[in-house]
């Protein structure tokens, strides 16, 4: 009794592990669908290759699933796979491949519209070292210009100086030539007024001559 309840057990075990169990239809172009599990019960319906049922109860040679609409019925176990069918594969690599070749595709767009951008940055890059080159170049003509504007405040200063130094040896001699100039007068006065003296007195003392030769 027990080694009976053993074996039932066992079997209820792995039939429910059969339970909501996926399977696809082999290769065939299409199985019948039957309302019991021998060819004596009728024919309910049909799978077709591909398509993707869940098995609910097996049964020796039978399996007992439900199509992809949801229809309940029996189909020979032969016919059924736990393998995905080729032609799925192939469909779903083909697909695969499909969007890798569009995915390498963006890429390839991608990195046209990256080499033109790059094209791009180099050539801004390149205007702008020429550029950067130009205002080196204006900077240094700027600072020569600078150092030359300092040499040339520096001797201005120095011929300011040197003329301010000359303003006042003018002045010096302006000053020393009107002394020069009053003195000349008053001497060239006294030396006229002198000669007169002389003149009056030479004239006094002739004077006197002839009065003392007259008496």
């Amino acid at each position: 009794m027990n080694l009976k309840k053993l074996i039932f057990l066992s079997v209820l075990f792995f039939t429910s592990l059969s339970f909501a169990e996926k399977r696809y239809v082999t290769d065939l172009l299409k199985i019948t669908l039957r309302s019991g599990p021998d060819i004596s019960y009728r024919v309910i319906g049909h799978v077709y290759s591909g398509e993707e049922v869940v098995v609910s109860e097996v049964e020796h040679k039978w399996t007992r699933i439900k199509d992809p609409n949801g229809k309940d019925g029996w189909v020979l176990s032969r016919f059924l796979t736990s393998d995905e069918p080729k032609k799925d594969i192939l469909m779903r690599l083909k697909n695969q491949h499909e969007k890798l070749k569009q995915k390498a595709k963006d890429i390839s767009k991608e990195n046209e519209s990256l080499k033109k951008d790059n094209k791009q940055l180099s050539i801004a890059l390149e205007n702008e070292s020429n550029s950067l080159k130009k205002v080196k170049m204006n900077f240094q003509t700027l600072e020569n210009n600078c150092k030359k504007y300092n040499d040339l405040v520096k001797q201005y200063k120095e011929v300011k100086k040197k003329l301010s130094i000359q303003d006042n040896e003018l002045i010096t001699i302006k000053q020393e030539k009107e002394i020069l100039e009053r003195f000349y007068f008053f001497w060239g006065f006294g030396l006229s007024l002198g000669v007169l003296l002389l003149g009056f007195i030479a004239g006094k003392l002739l004077i006197r001559k002839k009065s003392n030769r007259l008496i």
